[in-house]
């Protein structure tokens, strides 16, 4: 046995010999049992005993919160297999950009930092690797949309990833299971707990299913340090029950809380739909939530608005000194109107929380000839029969959206992954009001404090984005009247200045 063949037979033996040898990245211990358990099949066909997957199982499956190393760790047994047999690894996901952002430059880190003989063997470009340039030896990124790519797949030693496993629908499921038909074949799913159905969902909480797949469950306690004080932190801000906190930090499933208003699955099936256009003429709206300063954040949110669905586009958060937040809110709505091309001329508008320091903040863009619909939460709803103020109202409006599927968000809604944080953490941090039937009602910001939890800016700012207002604008002789291009009129907004 030559000296290469000898190094490939160690690595096939031993993954974690490959990865902190060859890929100078040793594995977390969650990872070496993973990829330990994949290694068992080999070690069975060659009649040693299994170290981990006893079943002999061809069906792996792993699930955790945000940070564990999921992704980092499918990059390394994509390497390894290709090292270890001249396979072929398809890598999927719901979305394409999703392989393109997270799995790919995992790909690159670790050719980066490997040993330079694998350096020298291995080529990855934008949406490939493959060992000496061969196509037919090689790791390749399918979209999870077109589940047909998947079909052509056949091959002795075939590795079928699924990344972001559980945004994949059944179709795609039907597929994978024509895909893994030959002996040599392996199939893994891999992703967060967002969604309480489909394949990925019933690979681990589901018995029939379940029974089927080698399952990792990554635990708080076998998380890195950094990652134990950003999970610490997110329980301070949204408590040990919140979905986004038992979903994130801990990778459970969850369905949703008593009262809770806005479902988790909802907001990730919002971000997943790929966007088309809907027919309709669309206009662009801004929606600000001023603060006076503090912990509280100004945050502003840009969507644009169809005939029967709801476009959200970006978000922006400020924290401004409280003797100057009125104007510099003021400032970056206007910025931010302009920037997306906002016009009045279009039907364009401005939703301006108006209550407290808001005031200054609507009245200035009023005096700038902006269209603006002065939003006051505590004020009457259309119908208070139904809500009990307008804040409510505008809640149980998006509750309805988000619930229907009529909600699409941009993946640049949010800066970086900790923002999305946040931002479903707030949304899901809202609960209804206990005690009430008829009338709709919420728990108060002032109530969510009192029991520690942050006050919702980034949920307050969506919200807004659905009020039925009409936007006023400052005519030449400096009087305020009702700005007359879309919506229903409601005379308060010319009241309140």
């Amino acid at each position: 046995m030559n000296p290469h063949e000898e190094v490939v037979q160690r690595s096939l033996d031993d993954p974690d010999w490959f990865c902190e040898h060859i890929l100078n990245s040793p594995n977390y211990p969650w990872q070496s049992e993973f990829m330990q358990a994949i290694a068992d099949l080999d070690r069975d066909r060659r009649g040693v005993k299994t170290i981990v997957n006893h079943s002999v199982k061809r069906r792996f499956t792993v699930r955790a919160g945000h940070g564990k190393g999921k992704t980092h760790c499918l990059a390394k047994i994509a390497f390894w297999w290709l090292f270890t047999r001249r396979g072929r690894v398809p890598c999927t996901a719901p979305k394409e950009a999703q392989l393109k952002t997270r799995l790919w430059p995992e790909m690159r880190k670790l050719k980066a930092g490997a040993i330079r003989d694998f350096q020298n063997l291995l080529v990855v470009n934008q949406l490939s690797a493959s060992l000496n340039d061969d196509v037919d030896w090689c790791a390749l990124a399918e979209t999870a949309s077109q589940p047909e790519n998947l079909s052509g797949h056949h091959h002795e030693w075939l590795l079928l990833i699924v990344d972001e496993a559980s945004g994949v629908d059944q179709k795609f499921v039907e597929t994978i299971e024509g895909a893994i038909t030959n002996l040599g074949n392996v199939l893994i799913l891999s992703g967060n707990t967002t969604q309480t159905q489909g394949e990925f969902y019933a690979s681990h909480m589901v018995a029939r299913t379940a029974q089927l797949y080698h399952r990792v469950h990554v635990k708080w306690e076998d998380e890195p340090t950094d990652m134990k004080r950003w999970g610490e932190d997110m329980i301070a801000k949204y408590g040990i029950g919140s979905p986004v906190v038992k979903v994130r930090c801990f990778g459970e499933f969850v369905d949703m809380q008593e009262g809770q208003l806005i479902n988790l699955a909802w907001i990730n099936a919002a971000r997943d739909r790929t966007w088309q256009e809907e027919g309709s003429l669309p206009r662009l709206r801004v929606a600000c939530d001023v603060a006076d300063g503090g912990e509280d954040e100004t945050v502003i949110t840009v969507g644009r608005l169809y005939a029967t669905v709801t476009r959200l586009l970006r978000q922006e958060r400020f924290q401004f000194p409280s003797s100057e937040a009125p104007i510099e809110a003021a400032r970056a709505v206007e910025r931010i109107y302009t920037e997306w091309g906002g016009s009045p001329k279009n039907g364009d508008d401005i939703v301006i929380d108006s209550l407290g320091v808001g005031a200054g903040t609507a009245g200035y863009c009023m005096k700038r000839g902006l269209p603006v619909i002065a939003y006051k939460g505590g004020a009457q709803a259309d119908d208070p029969t139904k809500w009990r103020n307008r804040r409510v109202q505008s809640y149980i409006v998006m509750r309805d959206a988000f619930r229907d599927g009529s909600v699409y968000i941009d993946q640049q809604f949010c800066q970086d992954d900790a923002g999305w944080d946040d931002f479903t953490g707030q949304m899901t941090s809202v609960i209804g009001k206990p005690g009430t039937e008829k009338l709709e009602d919420l728990e108060t910001k002032q109530d969510m404090k009192r029991r520690g939890l942050k006050s919702p800016d980034m949920a307050d700012s969506v919200c807004m984005m659905f009020t039925g207002m009409r936007p006023v604008i400052a005519r030449p002789d400096g009087a305020l009247d009702v700005f007359s291009v879309h919506g229903v009129g409601y005379r308060q907004a010319l009241e309140q200045f």
